[in-house]
């Protein structure tokens, strides 16, 4: 049989508290109900809605429409299938991905779109920006050709040429070729980039050894000077594969180069070796006679921090336990470091090393694959590191790295690492929750073969398709779920039998509590509060007159507008309590509400 509806219902909020400890263990708790009318559809209105945290122990939804339903809404975690409100039973909050910002959730299919900015190129292979206000992109093709895009058009146009058909230095076939450009951090100011390139047999260089090597812009920026070249490393490198091939600057100003194994996985653990590394380097000091970049001497592996030595392979390694770290990238926002290494049978994964590292990780190839065993056995050397992220081979076969999404056009996305695979051209999500788990989602499946993503100026992201085109990210907003059906609550008794059962205990020896009531019009009507707050101690979730401790505070009538808020503040003498026993709150109707006072009432109860 339905019920008359009343201001609120005789709906209970209900505390629970096991009396044994100081009061100031509870401080912060909160408990919050929803009530629900039927209300009317009426033009959105600016309001301040009051939020959930990992203060408020639960949160209702009560719909006095719709045959007394309750459901939660706390995204609080379960244990031993009971609900701890307001997070996990050991106090902590409740796990907050970072792009929770009050914006459209994001993530599953559908939740980005790539748009076509450029195509008819000769397999792109690197995206990145100058850094210099122009809003240009560079393309890297693989043959040896740099392009630049200007804003707003679809063509771009030749900036350097070391091909074939151009100066004749890289060497391609398999995974060979031009792999990456990086300008300089100050550019254009210090006018040089720098590149990445496997080489054709020549004076400097032996056939397959891989090149860094150092360029000058021309007196038109968008022209390189091709006769500018500075070899500034060569590692020698006999495979056809398992070049790496990264370059990226660093928040602190060094050059970050990638390398592969070389297609021998001794090479990763080797510390005489620079293949299967991350190596940093200072470009802006030489080291007279034979170097013209210097080591920082911070690096972790140096042997000597008073007199680094670029003679010395060790003294390069930022990093080491890499198959293939095809692509890397720093987030822009953090400094964060994040690895995408090409696994061998099974795995594929996703590394990180934070800002606040010093370096040295070992990311443990060929130990490891992923999570999983390789050859077996310890990495010693460094700081054994496993992955954050890692799929297997039914969900692609060689990984594409990414990067942290720090753009304005989807701010959904904020925070999300986006990466790819080349092989199944999916693209997912990978997102770290408030106890530091990452977590990754499918983002849409697609026919690309993804050889690298990109960042514009503003952190925009690209990705290329070998086949020959640049597409933009975009973001689609993406509803929320629907929630799951509530339970049907049919009577008032066992209402308060439910919400018995979801309380969360407080501790205390305090004789007082003290507590304050907030209640809001969250919906789009005029509500009129017009209530008694009590406070009951009982041993059971039965509720008895009789057991009233204190009767603090009568609300006002008053009229609340959508947005408006009221604030009930009240405390209870609390006798020397037994072990057990329950303080719950009750908010007392003192007059009926007519369908015209239908609304939205949020009402969160607070222990000061």
């Amino acid at each position: 049989m339905k019920r008359e509806k009343i201001l609120l219902g005789y709906v209970v909020i209900c505390m629970s508290f096991l009396l044994t400890l100081p009061l100031s263990n509870a401080q912060g708790a909160g408990f919050s109900l929803r009530f629900n009318g039927n209300g009317v559809n009426v033009p959105d209105q600016d309001r301040v809605k009051i939020q959930p945290d990992a203060n408020t122990v639960a949160l209702y939804h009560f719909d006095e429409g719709s045959d007394d339903t309750i459901t939660d809404s706390s995204n609080a975690a379960r244990s031993n299938g009971t609900r701890n409100f307001g997070g996990a039973s050991d106090g902590t909050p409740p796990p907050d991905r970072e792009s929770s910002t009050g914006v459209p959730p994001f993530g599953g299919p559908g939740a980005i779109d790539l748009q076509e900015i450029a195509t008819g190129l000769a397999n792109p292979v690197a995206i990145t920006h100058a850094g210099d206000g122009s809003g240009r992109l560079f393309i890297v093709e693989l043959a040896g050709r740099i392009l630049v895009l200007q804003p707003g058009t679809a063509v771009p146009t030749v900036f350097l040429d070391i091909s074939k058909s151009g100066l004749k230095l890289v060497l391609t076939g398999v995974e060979r070729g031009l792999l990456s450009v990086a300008f300089h951090p100050d550019y254009p100011t210090t006018p040089f980039f720098y590149v990445f390139y496997t080489a054709m047999d020549g004076d400097l260089v032996n056939l397959g050894d891989l090149v860094i090597a150092r360029y000058s812009v021309s007196v038109d920026p968008d022209v390189a000077d091709p006769n500018s070249a500075l070899i500034l490393l060569t590692i020698a490198h006999s495979a056809d594969m398992h070049n790496g091939g990264q370059l990226q600057f660093g928040p602190d100003g060094f050059l970050y180069i990638s390398t592969g194994d070389g297609a021998a996985a001794d090479n990763a653990q080797d510390l005489q070796s620079l293949l299967g590394k991350i190596l940093r380097i200072d470009v802006d000091t030489s080291t007279p006679p034979d170097f013209a970049y210097a080591i920082p001497s911070d690096n972790p592996f140096i042997l000597d921090p008073n007199t680094p030595n670029p003679a010395n392979p060790e003294d390069h390694i930022w990093a080491l336990g890499f198959r293939n770290p095809w692509r890397f990238s720093f987030d822009r926002a953090t400094g964060d470091l994040f690895i995408g290494d090409v696994g061998e049978d099974s795995l594929e994964e996703v590394n990180y090393r934070p800002s606040t590292s010093s370096g040295g990780e070992n990311y443990e190839w060929p130990c490891n694959e992923g999570t999983a065993p390789f050859i077996g056995g310890l990495c010693p050397k460094g700081t054994p590191t496993p992955p954050i992220l890692e799929y297997d081979h039914s969900l692609g076969c060689s990984i594409t790295g990414g990067y942290r999404y720090r753009g304005t056009q989807f701010p959904q996305g904020h925070g999300v690492y986006f990466y790819g695979d080349f092989c199944s051209g999916r693209i997912w999500g990978g997102s770290q929750n408030g106890q530091g788990d990452w977590t990754s989602t499918e983002l849409i499946d697609t026919d690309f073969n993804i050889s690298a993503f990109g960042e514009d100026e503003a952190g925009e992201l690209y990705l290329a398709h070998l086949g020959g085109a640049i597409y933009r990210v975009v973001g689609n907003p993406v509803d929320p779920p629907d929630p799951p059906d509530p339970p049907d609550l049919p009577d008032l008794p066992d209402l308060i039998g439910q919400l018995d059962q979801l309380t969360k205990k407080i501790q205390t020896t305090t004789d007082e509590l003290k507590f304050v009531v907030t209640v809001q019009n969250v919906g789009d009507l005029p509500f009129t509060i017009n209530s008694l707050v009590r406070v009951f101690l009982s041993d059971d979730d039965i509720l008895d007159a009789s057991d009233t401790l204190v009767f603090e505070k009568k609300a006002q009538p008053k009229k609340l507008f959508p947005g408006g808020v009221e604030f009930i503040k009240g405390k209870a003498k609390v006798p020397t309590p037994a072990q057990g026993q329950f303080l719950i709150l009750k908010i007392v109707p003192t007059n009926p509400i007519t369908e015209s006072d239908e609304g939205n009432i949020l009402a969160t109860l607070q222990i000061p």
